[in-house]
């Protein structure tokens, strides 16, 4: 689970207008390849909360040498 607050304005702050939130997920697996090569994959979700808050989704995969 995953949550943000944040804002980021140039006029006088108005915090019903200004301050905006969103919530969502991810979900991580951690695997070594050949026995030592570490690897992750990660997807998730997030949503803005507020009207006209949009939808992100994401595939994730690092891994090191």
């Amino acid at each position: 689970m995953l949550g943000d607050v944040g804002t980021a304005y140039d006029a006088p702050f108005e915090l019903a207008n200004d301050v905006r939130t969103s919530a969502g997920a991810a979900l991580r697996l951690d695997a070594y390849f050949g026995y030592y090569v570490p690897g992750t994959f990660e997807i998730g979700y997030a949503r803005g909360l507020q009207r006209g808050g949009i939808n992100e989704t994401w595939f994730l995969m690092t891994g090191s040498l």
